[in-house]
């Protein structure tokens, strides 16, 4: 079984693609593509290979067989489709190639020989809107726990900060001296928006 171009849900956003397009827009409202971005792909779904290779394991099969869809398309017209697809406006950015050009297609019609009738690939749209519905839950997750952290950081200031006003001026200072510039500028700036960079002022 010979493998074309994976993606889905889970898979790296480093590798350039459909899950690194996905997670830069989501993040930044941008996408970053090489040169003009027509290098061609055949891309298939995960949910859709783990079902073939179950198909495989299962039936006797000879023969080398291309694992695709047979339709190919370009990076280009991946990142117009979730622009589309994606609430926010989406900016795309070049930049230099650093490798050849390179296409990679796949003729199909010898696994569609082995496939039940009724087997059908998940639609490309479809298999994007599930890599976002899946980065949006991972970066909400992300969001939650750098906000907990910093909800933890606030309770210990503020606990300093109460122990405080019970203690003599000695124990005072022995307190304020775990009490940074930054921990106190982080908290104002999450209660007041303010940039941290301009509380962080020079002493």
């Amino acid at each position: 079984l010979r493998l074309g171009g994976i993606f889905g849900p889970g898979q790296s956003s480093k590798k350039y693609g459909p899950n690194s397009f996905i997670d830069s827009a989501l993040k930044r409202s941008e996408i970053f593509i090489y040169g003009d971005g027509k290098e061609i792909r055949d891309l298939i779904f995960i949910n859709d290979l783990v079902k073939i290779l179950s198909y495989f394991s299962t039936n006797n099969t000879t023969g080398v067989i291309n694992i695709a869809t047979g339709k190919a398309l370009h990076f280009l017209t991946i990142v117009r489709l979730l622009q589309v697809l994606l609430p926010d406006k989406i900016s795309i950015k070049h930049g230099p190639r650093t490798g050849i050009k390179l296409d990679l297609k796949f003729n199909a019609s010898h696994l569609r020989k082995y496939l039940p009738k009724d087997f059908t690939f998940t639609p490309f749209k479809e298999a994007l809107k599930i890599i976002q519905t899946q980065k949006e839950t991972e970066i909400l997750e992300e969001n939650f726990e750098e906000a907990l952290k910093y909800k933890n950081q606030e309770d210990d200031l503020l606990v300093k900060l109460g122990d405080l006003k019970k203690k003599n001026n000695k124990e005072q200072e022995k307190i304020l001296g775990t009490v940074t510039r930054a921990d106190i500028a982080g908290v104002i700036s999450r209660m007041t928006k303010i940039p941290l960079t301009e509380l962080m002022l020079e002493e």
